[in-house]
């Protein structure tokens, strides 16, 4: 199974390896519904299969996580899986909300000290459009171990784009921004533009420049914002240099530069 998940087989055969594996009823069958998951939760998020193809495998891939969580000695690790795949699956049924959130609910009960777990529902929560439940969960999970950077990332992130500016201070005074991991680092960035801070978006795409000086990317975003903020020359010559590393963008940044004037 995990090897036909891993190709690029059409949906059908994937599952079809998968029910191969379940039907055997061993000890494998734990890990069989793992990879299931694993690949579950790809695929979802993926634009390799149609909807109609994703909704299927979500909807096996629950049943299976249902037998796997529903014994009484329950493992967390288990119920993490299924309440992720149910949070991904949101879109093709919304009755699996109810059921997502009773999951997490006693994941947490379970074990309370274990920060995934509140990232995981932190993102059940965005996702049914509830963020300041979100930030609530992320607070208590940076609580939990300050020292873990990407806690505070994640709390800042959703903070911005929830525009709550009474959570960033805090956040910003025990974290420095050239100590982030570069990927924490994008996702605050992302956020900031989401929530149009383009003070923020400024200063954490400058360190992410100052980073990847070889990223077109950065680069590029970096002299829009920049052009924002009237750094004119500044901004040309982010522009210049991703165009450098990358021809591709040249309509764009030829237009970019002609908007910008002199």
């Amino acid at each position: 199974a995990l090897t036909a998940s891993g190709s690029q087989r059409p949906i059908d055969e994937i599952t079809a390896a998968f029910q191969k594996a379940l039907s055997y009823n061993s000890f494998g069958t734990s890990e069989t519904r793992e990879q299931m998951s694993s690949f579950a939760r790809g695929a979802l998020e993926g634009d390799r299969f149609s909807e109609e193809e994703k909704k299927r495998f979500a909807k096996l891939t629950v049943e299976e996580l249902r037998k796997e969580t529903g014994h009484k000695a329950k493992d967390v690790k288990h119920l993490l899986f299924l309440a992720s795949v149910l949070t991904r699956a949101l879109k093709f049924d919304s009755a699996y909300a109810a059921e997502a959130e009773n999951v997490l609910k006693e994941a947490l009960r379970l074990s309370p000290g274990k920060q995934i777990i509140y990232f995981e529902a932190a993102q059940f929560y965005l996702s049914t459009n509830n963020p300041n439940k979100a930030i609530e969960l992320l607070q208590q999970a940076w609580d939990l171990d300050r020292s873990y950077a990407g806690a505070a990332a994640n709390l800042w992130a959703i903070a911005t784009l929830a525009k709550r500016q009474d959570i960033i201070p805090e956040v910003r005074k025990e974290v420095r921004i050239d100590l982030l991991e570069e990927s924490f680092l994008y996702r605050i960035a992302v956020a900031s533009q989401g929530a149009e801070n383009f003070p923020q978006a400024l200063e954490i795409y400058s360190e992410l420049v100052k980073r990847s000086p070889q990223n077109s990317n950065y680069l590029a975003t970096h002299a829009a914002l920049l052009a924002l903020f009237g750094r004119k020359e500044e901004a040309r010559a982010s522009a210049e240099a991703a165009l450098r590393l990358d021809p591709s963008l040249e309509g764009e940044v030829r237009e970019f530069l002609r908007r910008l004037g002199r």
